[in-house]
């Protein structure tokens, strides 16, 4: 059976606490999460590569791929938030993906003081909260 997939940066502290968060949500492992830079999903290529160094991207069971705020909302309906879904509707998506892209901008500085890494360069290491299926 086909899973949709969260992938992130495996580089970015915010990014990593939230996989974190996903998989301890997601107790029935209904999504399969990994970092782009370890991704092995059929659909990945170069340009998805390039997305996800500035975004989140969510790739549903038919290869169909959302980034930034649009994948979280996706990841969250899975998780059981359906009582979110009004945030999908004009004017309120359009402030949900600048408050996403606002994170997403200085998750740098916000890393660092939420003590989530020093950075967004976690050394070179690419912690995988699942084993690839």
């Amino acid at each position: 059976m086909a899973q949709p997939w969260l992938v992130w940066d495996g580089t970015c502290g915010i990014c990593n606490a939230t996989a974190q968060w996903v998989r301890r949500k997601d107790t029935g492992r209904r999504i399969v999460i990994c970092s782009y830079q370890n991704c092995t999903h059929p659909v990945w290529n170069a340009d998805l590569t390039q997305r996800a160094q500035g975004e989140v991207l969510w790739i549903d069971e038919a290869g169909q791929v959302s980034g930034g705020g649009r994948a979280v909302l996706k990841m969250l309906r899975v998780l059981g938030y359906r009582g979110l879904g009004w945030i999908a509707w004009p004017p309120f998506i359009w402030v949900w993906e600048f408050g996403y892209r606002l994170v997403a901008r200085n998750r740098n500085v916000i890393s660092r003081r939420l003590g989530l890494g020093s950075s967004c360069g976690l050394d070179g290491r690419y912690p995988e909260v699942d084993s690839q299926p």
